[in-house]
This record gives structure tokens, C-alpha cells and sequence, in this order.
């Protein structure tokens, strides 16, 4: 048959045409490079490199990064500087450099936080999330996923989140989880289906197929790789899917007994991974190969593929690939009679995998999961809010004549917010007037029935006093001098004990009127303890009591000094009023998180079980008297609850009835 011209010529360019586009490819980039060069405006600099890197990754990712990289010196604008870096890192992800692409995607990410851009932040954590994954940092991969889901449900993004579904279920895969990974799997193929999206409903089945595989519902595994395999096929122009699904097909076939089929799989994977230039695919179809190899028998080269893929792993830091390996090599070593090496290898295998799943990662997931529900609705509507945000900008680059309509829209709506909000506002504030209310007649009733027992404490020494002064005035010649030495000293006593009651009704009264000023300072509460422990050693002394002040020095706390005086005397009084000669009392504190404890302990009397329910209860006011018949005023721990919870702690008691009791009060801590 002859050719015409025509057809010649048509054959010519066909053949000649990769060469055309070559050195149309090369005269550009020859061009920009002058154009980077002769000028001296950044901005032109900049873009010329950006439009190298851009050239260069048709045929060299790595010269692509350098071009970016060198960009970033001119380029000004930080959201742009934030794309520079996510594509970065997303071509280092593609190279399987996955610690460099963990620093880029966190660069980027630090910016577009800065810039509060949501629609970035949810692409960015999701990049985080795979860089973490590929490193083996399962739990901080979560964390990032469950932003980046949070952020794109909100924004309505159904293909990432369709994504971000299928990269949660990997960390549950990688848990060995996997009845609750398919969940999740099954949730994102629900969404691609509705999106109609190939790719993504093609990746949803390849992980559907990984759960079943591990659950070896080997069946239901091949069906599902089979289905994404056919939907996937006409999209890949890189293979890149493709030689994941070949590792899928290689690994299912391998666990079903069929080492020729895991063969011809794994080497297929091999091959993409040479041809995308992916270390980390690379690394994986090494291992896959060493491993089925390692299976037939074929020692030697089993153990060159997985020192391949180990070297790589070590390289690259890829820790549960290299744990792996090792797991091989040391079977490897122990069928050829080499013990201490298979033993070395077991070794490093074990330790790696200790430090890759270990009891706090799994006390770290626990958190995270009961972090994502119970905070979900908050970072929604924070999310939501973002998300009106972007709708205004977007509402300002409408057209001009329906801006007037929309504004006008919203301004009702906004009148209609405020009066709702104002009913609901009205609502609630009658609801707490009439809360205030109730409890004001609550605390009245309280305090009048507090008012009507010091009024009869009141009257009962002042009738002692009448009964006295009476006795003295009417018989004071008849009496024998030791009898008037007598009416004197229970004249004295009776009035002791009504200026302590006076002065304890006046103290509680300035507190109630708001009078007395507290000044919330660093105070030393050894200070304040030995203070009101060298004040009280003598009535401790006179009673044969042993008191210790086993408070520490440097014990800090931000209290009000005068106030917390007080407290430590009425408890230290009370505690040498009830404890009997012979017995001890001892004050002590402890530091707990944020605050400190102060207890004040003795081995007296005790308190009765019903009236330990009545202390610190203004309506209860209970006096008793102490194993000398010392009296009080029974003011002394209402006053002393009423100073604690001014200084911001808490008072509460403890006691056995004729083993003794233990007062405890809190204040907060100082740094």
C-alpha cells in the first residue's frame, strides 16, 4: 500500500509532536527564567517563578518545589503565601516525603487561622490529618480530621467531607477497629453516591474492601475492590489509585493462599509506584514483595525487597512500615540459622511497635472521642457563624440593583430578631426576678428566725445581769464579802458572754451590709497558723492539750489576711473547747490542683449526727458547752462559713461522736 503525502506528513507530526511540545516547554521556561533575572520588581519575580514550578511539575516535582519555595521571598499577599505552602507540602506528600509535608501544611495552616479563612482551614486540617496518618501519628491525625469535618459539614463541602469520612475510618482501621471503621466508610460512600463523584465512590469501596479483608470476609473484600476498580480505572491518569488497588488485590490474594495472583498484584503496584516517582508507594510494593516472596520460600529475594523498603522507611520515617519489615527480616533470619540477628530484628520490631500503640494513645483516643461529641454542637455554631461571614462577602459582590432588596430584607429580619429577642430577653429576666424573689423571701425567713434566737440568747444573760445587779443593790450590806466576790464574778461572766455575742452579731452583720472590705492578696497561711497558734497555746496549755501548727512555710493562698485570721481562731477555739485535758489538736494544709486545703483536727467529743446536719446554718444556731463549760456564742461558724466563701473557698466538717472532729476550709491557690 502507498502513502500519499498527506498521510506521511500526518504520521511525521504525530511522531515528532512529544518533541515539539518539549521544546515549546523548554523555550518557556527559558523565557520566564529571563524574565526572573532582568527584572527587579518582586511581584514580577515572583510570578515568574510561580509560573516555573507550575511548568515543572509536569516533569520534576522536586525542581517544582524548589521553584515554589524560592517564591515565597516575593510574594507578599499571606493568603497566597498560604496556597504556596499547602501545594508544598501536598507535593511532598505525592513524593512521600511526609515529615516536610507535615511542616508546609502547618506553615499554611498557621496563616490561614491568622486570616480566619474557613474555607482553607478545612482543606488544610484534613492535609495535616494525612501527613500524620502516612507518619504513623494516628491520634493527632484524628484530631485534625474531626476539625476538618467539623469545618466542611459546616460549609456545606460533601466532597470533602465525603473525604474526610473515609480518612476517619483508616485511623479506626489502623486501631484495628474495624467494625466501627466500616461505619464510617459506609457513611462517605452514602455521601459520594449522592454526589455522583467516580473517584470518591471508587475510594470509598477500596476501604469498605480493607474492612472487610481484616473482619476476612475475604468474599464481600474482593467484591468490594472489584467495584471500585471498575469505577476507578477511567479516572486515573496517573495510576496513582491504581497501585493502591493492586496492593489491595496483591494483600486479599496473599491471605486467601494464592501466591501467584499476590504476585503479579504487588509487582503491578511496584511498577506504578517507579512510574509516579512515590517513595512511599515505593516502599510498600518493596515490602509487599518481600513479603509474598518471603512466603514461596524465595529467602534471598525477600530479604532484598524489605531491606529496600526498610531503608526507605528509615529514611523517611515512615514507623509502622519499618516495623514491619523488621517482623520479615527476623523470620528471614531464623530460617537461615541466624538467631542473634533474627532476635536483634525482633527486638527493634517490638519496640516500635510498643511506641506506636501504646496505653496512653489509647487513654489520648478516649479523650478525643468524647471531646468530638460532646463539643460538636459548640464548634458548629461557631462554624455556622463563620460561615454567615462568607455569606455577607458574598451578598457585597452582587449585582447593584438587588442590593437594596437584600438589605432592606435584612433589616427586617433584624427588627424581627431584636423583638423576639427582647420577649425571650424579657422572659428570662422576669423568671429570675421571680427566682430572686423567692429566694429573698427564703434567706428573709431565714434571718428573722436568726434575729428571734439572738434575741433570746440576748434576753437570757440579761436576765442574769437584772437578777445580780438586783441581789447586789438590795442586799449589798448583809453580805458576807466572799458572796459579793461571787455575784461579781458571774456578773463578770454574764457580761463576757454578751459582748461576745453582741460583737459576733455586729461582725455578721457588716458582712450581710457589704462593709467590710477584703483585700484578695498572696497571704501566708503558715504566718496567719502560727500567729493564731501562739495567741491560743495558753487555753490549749491550761487544759493539758497538745496543739501542733504543722502548716509548711511558702504555703500561699489569695486571701483576705484579717478575715482568714478569724476563721482559723473559731476553729482552733472550738477545737480546745471540745477536746478533753490530755487530747490534741492539730491544723494542717494541703496543696490540691488550683487550691489548698486547711484542716483544723481534734480527738475531743464529737458532734452528735443531727447536729453536725445544722452546722453553719443560720437558722440553727447551735452552742454547746465544752468539756471545761467553757461557753460560746454559737456565731463562730456561721461567721467563719460567711468569711471562706468571701474569699472565694468552701467550709464543711467531718466527726465521729467520742472520737473527735475535723473542720476542712478551701481558698484558692497562689501561683
Amino acid at each position: 500500500m502507498r502513502l500519499d503525502w498527506k498521510t506521511i506528513f500526518i504520521l511525521l507530526l504525530i511522531v515528532l509532536s512529544p518533541f515539539f511540545a518539549d521544546a515549546a516547554l523548554q523555550t518557556k521556561e527559558d523565557s520566564l527564567k529571563q524574565i526572573f533575572q532582568s527584572t527587579e520588581i518582586d511581584s514580577e519575580k515572583g510570578n515568574a517563578l510561580l509560573q516555573l514550578a507550575r511548568i515543572s511539575n509536569l516533569v520534576d516535582k522536586e525542581k517544582s518545589i524548589d521553584y515554589y519555595t524560592q517564591a515565597l521571598q516575593y510574594v507578599k499577599n499571606e493568603s497566597e503565601r498560604g496556597a504556596i505552602l499547602d501545594t508544598i507540602g501536598l507535593y511532598y506528600l505525592q513524593l512521600g516525603n511526609n515529615t516536610e509535608a507535615l511542616v508546609h501544611f502547618q506553615l499554611s495552616g498557621e496563616i490561614f487561622e491568622q486570616l480566619n479563612d474557613s474555607l482553607w482551614l478545612g482543606k488544610i486540617y484534613n492535609n495535616i490529618a494525612v501527613a500524620h496518618y502516612w507518619l504513623g501519628n494516628s491520634i493527632d491525625a484524628l484530631n485534625h480530621y474531626q476539625n476538618a469535618l467539623g469545618i466542611r459539614s459546616a460549609l456545606k463541602d460533601m466532597i470533602g467531607v465525603s473525604r474526610v469520612l473515609n480518612n476517619i475510618g483508616l485511623i479506626y482501621q489502623e486501631w484495628n477497629l474495624y467494625k466501627d471503621a466500616l461505619v464510617w466508610h459506609e457513611k462517605a460512600l452514602e455521601t459520594a453516591y449522592n454526589l455522583n463523584d467516580t473517584g470518591l465512590i471508587a475510594y470509598s469501596y477500596s476501604n469498605i474492601g480493607q474492612c472487610y479483608e481484616n473482619l476476612k470476609n475475604y468474599n464481600s473484600a474482593l467484591e468490594s475492590y472489584r467495584t471500585g476498580f471498575k469505577y476507578q480505572v477511567q479516572l486515573d491518569e496517573q495510576n496513582l489509585t491504581n497501585s493502591f488497588f493492586s496492593l489491595f488485590f496483591g494483600e486479599l490474594y496473599s491471605k486467601m493462599n494464592m501466591p501467584d495472583s499476590a504476585l503479579f498484584h504487588f509487582q503491578k503496584a511496584y511498577d506504578y509506584a517507579i512510574r509516579i516517582n512515590n517513595r512511599n508507594r515505593l516502599a510498600i510494593a518493596n515490602y509487599n514483595l518481600g513479603k509474598s516472596y518471603f512466603e514461596i520460600n524465595e529467602l534471598d529475594l525477600a530479604k532484598e525487597h524489605l531491606n529496600k523498603s526498610f531503608n526507605s522507611s528509615v529514611e523517611n520515617n515512615y514507623k509502622s512500615l519499618e516495623k514491619d519489615n523488621l517482623f520479615i527480616l527476623s523470620k528471614i533470619a531464623e530460617k537461615k540459622g541466624k538467631i542473634s540477628d533474627a532476635l536483634r530484628y525482633m527486638k527493634e520490631a517490638n519496640m516500635l511497635n510498643d511506641s506506636l500503640f501504646n496505653t496512653e494513645k489509647i487513654a489520648k483516643f478516649t479523650d478525643l472521642q468524647v471531646k468530638y461529641f460532646t463539643e460538636q454542637q459548640n464548634q458548629e455554631n461557631l462554624l455556622l457563624k463563620q460561615q454567615n461571614e462568607i455569606q455577607e462577602i458574598a451578598i457585597r459582590q452582587q449585582k447593584l440593583k438587588t442590593r437594596i432588596l437584600i438589605i432592606s430584607g435584612i433589616f427586617i429580619l433584624a427588627i424581627l430578631f431584636f423583638i423576639a429577642r427582647s420577649q425571650i430577653s424579657l422572659k428570662k429576666l422576669s423568671a429570675r426576678l421571680e427566682k430572686s424573689e423567692k429566694e429573698l423571701l427564703k434567706a428573709n425567713a431565714g434571718k428573722d428566725k436568726f434575729f428571734t434566737l439572738i434575741a433570746h440568747d440576748l434576753k437570757s444573760p440579761f436576765n442574769g445581769l437584772l437578777g445580780v445587779t438586783e441581789i447586789l443593790s438590795e442586799n449589798f450590806d448583809e453580805l458576807p464579802p466572799n458572796q459579793i466576790k461571787k455575784l461579781i464574778f458571774e456578773l463578770k461572766k454574764s457580761v463576757t458572754n454578751v459582748y461576745s455575742l453582741v460583737q459576733g452579731l455586729l461582725d455578721w452583720a457588716q458582712i450581710q451590709t457589704g462593709k467590710i472590705e477584703y483585700r484578695l492578696e498572696k497571704t501566708d497561711l503558715f504566718k496567719l497558723a502560727e500567729e493564731v497558734t501562739n495567741q491560743l497555746e495558753a487555753s490549749a496549755t491550761n487544759k493539758s492539750i497538745t496543739l501542733e501548727q504543722n502548716i509548711v512555710d511558702n504555703t500561699f493562698a489569695i486571701a483576705d489576711e484579717k478575715s482568714v485570721s478569724t476563721v482559723f481562731r473559731n476553729l482552733i477555739s472550738n477545737a480546745i473547747k471540745y477536746t478533753k485535758p490530755g487530747g490534741w489538736v492539730k491544723v494542717e494544709a494541703v496543696k490540691k490542683e488550683n487550691y489548698i486545703e486547711v484542716s483544723v483536727e481534734d480527738n475531743g467529743i464529737g458532734i452528735p449526727p443531727e447536729t453536725l446536719k445544722k452546722l453553719f446554718t443560720i437558722t440553727e444556731k447551735i452552742s454547746e458547752q465544752g468539756t471545761a463549760k467553757e461557753t460560746g456564742t454559737g456565731l463562730g461558724l456561721i461567721l467563719c462559713k460567711e468569711f471562706v466563701e468571701k474569699n472565694n473557698g468552701k467550709i464543711w466538717a467531718k466527726s465521729e461522736q467520742g472520737k473527735g472532729s475535723r473542720f476542712v476550709f478551701t481558698l484558692p491557690a497562689a501561683n
